[in-house]
């Protein structure tokens, strides 16, 4: 691989719910590769409370690349989640995203 003069690290984040799964879309939108961590999704209740938390590794995203990662959401806790975000955290970026989570998202 050959580093590029002016060597750019970027991404988007893009989170969906549909079906009783959780989809979260990282892509590399700049010139060099990074690597996630993991990606961590967090559902959050009417009260603020968490209902549910699951983390999967990430991996390498070479430029220009995406990787899609997904989580069933259990329909008792999906219920229950008002609101559901996820990070995607890489070296040195962090990527950021939530929705409102409604009963047509957990079936």
């Amino acid at each position: 691989f050959l580093r590029p003069a002016a060597p750019r690290a970027a991404g988007e984040l893009e989170l969906s719910a549909a079906g009783g799964e959780a989809r979260a879309l990282v892509r590399n939108t700049g010139n060099v590769h990074f690597r996630l961590g993991s990606v961590r999704f967090t559902g959050v209740g009417a009260a603020g409370d968490t209902t549910l938390e699951h983390v999967v590794d990430g991996w390498y995203l070479l430029n220009g690349a995406q990787r899609l990662h997904r989580h069933v959401l259990p329909p008792e806790l999906c219920a229950r989640t008002r609101l559901l975000r996820v990070e995607a955290a890489a070296e040195k970026l962090t990527f950021r995203a939530e929705r409102t989570l409604g009963p047509e998202d957990c079936r």
